[in-house]
């Protein structure tokens, strides 16, 4: 019923849906609390298809009914709606719902990050949901540590914790689901499906926001304005709905929001990514096979927005995030994956291929101790994309 009149409302010109599809601790909140202030974007809900057990109707009907908040069925209107859905990748995870749901989509904006700094920041939430209590941030990550096991076994196994019921197999980390959302959705496109893409990597997206964002305001036509990038939740806004769940505390102390619900801008990276080798072995296996192969996929992508030749890349791994320490200083890994990526995406010349080579070994010389681990993973991951 409700996919129904989202259908027909679209249809008819008075709708137009884009959707951020994000992994968990990737930054999509921000980045869908930001681009909410598009020009042309009416507002933004947040996670209507949560509910997994309700079922996509029940979802298709928050998104009707948020859609009606902010004017569908306002006569007056002057415009469409333009309404911005951000959504965790896994929680739409039958492939015949995600296919219905891209039909109805103007965009679909893919939000990945860094695997390293993705699982640093699980294992963080996880261990004060664990320990403390649902959307607690007593603990440090390296506090957190001490309960790795615990936050492991969780992952690995299954369970539930506050608010939050989590399937086995790493399913929480989302990288198997947004992998099958983009496999479809390039399948659909291939078919004749109109839907426009772009892919945002969370390292670049906070090294070079402007860039960033500006191009995700073209491609799905959200009307650029600066405060996408700097000026965000200055003031109470209609243009944002952020949820949990209806038993959740305030949103503003829960953790796995609180941060990009008060925060104004994008910040600099600031953690140092952990080494693998910290990691239980099935945790480090799952990163090493699954998750740096998919994003190795999503960074090699046409649809990737904001830096992406290898020289701007360069530059950008170069930038300083502390006095004194580089981003690629601080996240090697990260750095490694975007500059090979951005060498295999473009076919790059000579000259940069004599670079990547220097920038290559310059990692591997000053980092490799620690994450060698990980290069090798990124380089397996490359040599499988050059195969295809």
């Amino acid at each position: 019923m409700f996919y129904e009149k989202l259908a027909d409302a679209v249809q008819s010109g008075h709708l137009i849906l884009t959707t951020i599809d994000g992994l968990p601790r990737s930054s999509s909140n921000a980045l869908g609390i930001a681009a909410a202030h598009g020009e042309k974007v009416a507002g933004q809900i947040n996670r209507p298809f949560a509910d997994v057990a309700a079922g996509f109707e029940h979802g298709a009907q928050k998104v009707y009914q948020r859609a009606v908040e902010l004017g569908l069925e306002e006569e007056s209107r002057s415009r469409p709606v333009h309404l911005l859905v951000k959504e965790t990748a896994r929680r739409i995870s039958y492939q015949k719902d995600w296919e219905q749901w891209l039909k109805l989509n103007h965009a679909i904006i893919f939000v990945v990050r860094d695997p390293h700094l993705q699982f640093q920041s699980l294992i963080e939430r996880l261990a004060n949901d664990l320990m403390v209590k649902w959307g607690a941030a007593r603990l440090s990550f390296v506090e957190a540590m001490d309960y790795l096991e615990r936050v492991d076994n969780l992952l690995r196994e299954g369970g539930e914790v506050g608010s939050l019921q989590v399937l086995p197999q790493y399913h929480l980390a989302s990288w198997s689901a947004i992998q099958k959302h983009k496999n479809v959705l390039e399948s659909a496109v291939a078919k004749g499906l109109k839907i426009k893409s772009a892919i945002v990597a969370s390292n670049v997206l906070r090294l070079d926001p402007y860039k960033t964002m500006r191009q995700i305001a073209k491609v799905a036509d959200l009307g650029f304005t600066k405060k996408m990038v700097c000026g965000w939740n200055e003031s109470p806004s209609s243009l944002v709905n952020l949820t949990l769940t209806a038993k959740d505390d305030d949103l503003s102390t829960n953790a796995w929001i609180s941060r990009a619900l008060n925060s104004h801008s994008f910040s600099l990276p600031e953690r140092r990514a952990l080494s693998l080798a910290q990691l239980p072995d099935r945790m480090r296996e799952y990163i090493e096979t699954v998750a740096i192969p998919t994003y190795i996929d999503f960074l090699s992508s046409s649809a990737l927005v904001g830096a992406t030749d290898f020289k701007t890349v360069n530059s950008l791994i170069n930038q300083p995030v502390r006095p004194n320490i580089s981003f690629q200083d601080l996240n090697p890994p990260a750095a490694y994956a975007l500059a090979s990526t951005a060498a295999l995406r473009q076919g790059e010349p000579e000259s940069n291929s004599r670079l990547w080579e220097r920038v290559q070994s310059s990692l591997r010389q000053k980092h490799g101790s620690s994450y060698s681990a990980s290069f090798v993973a990124i380089d397996r991951a490359i040599a499988q994309r050059r195969r295809w």
